[in-house]
This record gives structure tokens, C-alpha cells and sequence, in this order.
């Protein structure tokens, strides 16, 4: 979960890019994202939270916008689970 007010335009930016290329936004993607309603009943948030689902560490590691060697793994095994 992360809070939705970041407070710098750049975070905030690369964080509204993360749940629009992901297609975890509700907005853009009711087909496949549950409505703000349906995830606050089934998580409990606190005002101004957003969730997502991954860990904290897959999160800040997305965040960071760097090479991370957990993601590359992570990438690998999909790509040959599907290859």
C-alpha cells in the first residue's frame, strides 16, 4: 500500500505511470481492477492509501527506477514459465 499524495511531481508521476501500465488502475480498467469499494472491503486502508499487490520490497524496488537484480529474477522466471 503507499499513500496517494507523494508530495514531489516526479514520484507521483512515476507512481501514476505504475498502476496505469500495470492496468491496476480502476479509471482506466474496470474491466479488470476492482472499484476503490470493493478493495477498501476487502483491505483494510487508511485515508489517502492505495494497494497493490506486491510486497513492499517488489514495490520499492519498482520505485526506485533502477536496475534491480530481485526484479530481473523475478522477470526470468516469468519470461520462461511462458517461453
Amino acid at each position: 500500500m503507499t499513500d496517494v499524495a507523494v508530495n514531489e511531481p516526479q514520484q507521483d508521476a512515476w507512481l501514476a505511470s505504475f498502476f496505469e501500465e500495470n492496468h491496476l488502475n480502476y479509471a482506466t480498467s474496470p474491466e479488470l481492477v476492482a472499484s476503490p469499494a470493493q478493495i477498501r472491503f476487502m483491505v483494510c486502508l487508511e485515508p489517502g492509501q492505495r494497494f497493490y499487490p506486491c510486497s513492499k520490497r517488489v514495490y520499492d524496488e519498482i520505485m526506485a527506477r533502477k536496475k534491480s537484480p530481485l526484479l530481473g529474477e523475478m522477470y526470468a522466471r516469468v519470461w520462461a514459465r511462458i517461453f
